[in-house]
């Protein structure tokens, strides 16, 4: 008859096994735990910062767009300075330019002040057929020198007149004394002439250089 032997090392084998696994998992829930400690902590550790940094986010921008403002308004402002320049530099060259034309115009008028200036002052005239053999054109007034002394000038009149025909009756110069500046001489004059009575005429009066 045979025996039957039982093997009594398998127990004492399966139970150290089975407290390793209990112990690798109790190990690992405590890892777990400490690590879901660790972002909770981290998370509430890092939170007010992050929350920091975006709240200076947020000022850094707020910041940048009133900077940007400003600048859009400054260069607004520039832009309508540089405009404002533009258009006083326009209208003070303008305004030059007629202050050059002034003065040159004045500088003519002073130039015509130093010479004689000659001009009329209560002249008539009259076609006088009194005598139809001998008829004349009758001048008489003042002629008033507006300038300065005539030194180096010779005064004169100009005297056209036409008859009905268009024929031209008179056409004479008839020379002035010599008139101070700012005053006057009187005329009294005739200019004679042969036909039909006269229809029209022209006097004027000026002055020649004498060299």
């Amino acid at each position: 008859m045979s025996e039957t032997k039982v093997d009594e090392t398998k127990p004492s084998e399966t139970k150290p096994k089975r407290m390793v696994r209990r112990s690798v998992a109790v190990a690992l829930g405590i890892i777990c735990i400490i690590l879901a400690v660790s972002l909770v902590g981290a998370f509430e550790y890092y939170t007010p910062i992050i929350n920091d940094k975006n709240s200076m986010i947020t000022n850094l921008q707020n910041q940048n767009e009133q900077l940007q403002t400003y600048l859009n308004g400054s260069n607004t402002l520039l832009s309508q300075t540089q405009t404002w320049l533009v258009d006083n530099v326009t209208y003070y060259t303008i305004q030059n330019a007629n202050l050059q034309t002034q003065n040159a115009n004045l500088q003519n008028q002073l130039s015509h002040f130093t010479m004689p200036i000659l001009g009329f002052s209560d002249l008539t005239a009259e076609d006088n057929r009194t005598t139809p053999e001998t008829p004349y054109l009758h001048l008489n007034g003042k002629v008033h020198n507006f300038g300065i002394e005539q030194s180096g000038h010779l005064g004169f009149l100009y005297v056209e007149a036409y008859q009905n025909n268009g024929t031209k009756a008179i056409e004479t110069m008839k020379f002035l004394d010599n008139i101070s500046g700012q005053s006057s001489i009187n005329v009294d004059l005739n200019f004679y002439y042969n036909g039909s009575a006269l229809t029209s005429w022209t006097v004027s009066v000026g002055t020649l250089i004498v060299i």
